[in-house]
């Protein structure tokens, strides 16, 4: 590469052990997904920037249902901004805006069986493999846990080690309306068991 050249990984795995070692030598520099999340003022600006003049009560609402997702933010001011009048969360699941969202671009492109899976598991704050595999009725939670944080930006280990993991509240909405509408009895078999 030329120099001055920068270049920019994305990647939702564990950084690789030469990537630490040029980040000692200050060579690279690593950003993990908290440090992407937008605060207040950020997504007071996105709100700003599609023409919204936010009152406070409803930033911290919005801020607080996006939980730093810079789509939600963004799909939430857009949804207000076509609708003059409606506050940014009526976009947020109940609305329509980030719930279409969530399902067509998450939800309907995940495997039938993992969005079944995370559905019933969407009930827990916390996800570990010992509940997930109860609420679930299964087995092999762990697994299933870590294979879906690499391809899903909303479910995030809490740990180190990823043996706990945290699903984002907007997702979390979205898969218990999916499950349901769908399967409801699944739906109530998944809450009895939580």
């Amino acid at each position: 590469m030329a120099p001055g050249t920068q270049l920019v990984l994305a990647s939702r795995d564990k950084v690789p052990a030469t990537l630490w070692r040029l980040q000692a030598r200050g060579q690279v520099a690593v950003l993990e997904s908290n440090v992407l999340a937008f605060d207040a003022d950020e997504t007071e600006r996105v709100l700003r920037a599609v023409g919204l003049d936010p009152a406070s009560p409803r930033l911290d609402r919005l801020v607080q249902r996006a939980d730093g997702w810079p789509v939600a933010g963004y799909l939430a001011a857009q949804h207000a901004r076509s609708e003059p009048g409606r506050s940014p969360l009526a976009a947020l699941p109940g609305g329509s805006g980030v719930t279409g969202y969530i399902r067509e671009e998450i939800v309907e492109k995940l495997p039938t069986d993992d969005a079944e899976f995370l559905a019933q598991i969407s009930v827990l704050d916390v996800l570990d493999a010992q509940a997930c595999d109860q609420v679930a009725s299964t087995t092999g939670s762990l697994a299933r846990l870590r294979g879906l944080r690499s391809t899903s930006q909303l479910i995030a280990a809490l740990d180190g080690h990823a043996e706990e993991f945290r699903m984002h509240r907007l997702l979390a909405d979205v898969l218990s309306d999916w499950l349901g509408e769908r399967q409801p009895e699944l739906w109530r078999c998944a809450h009895q068991r939580a």
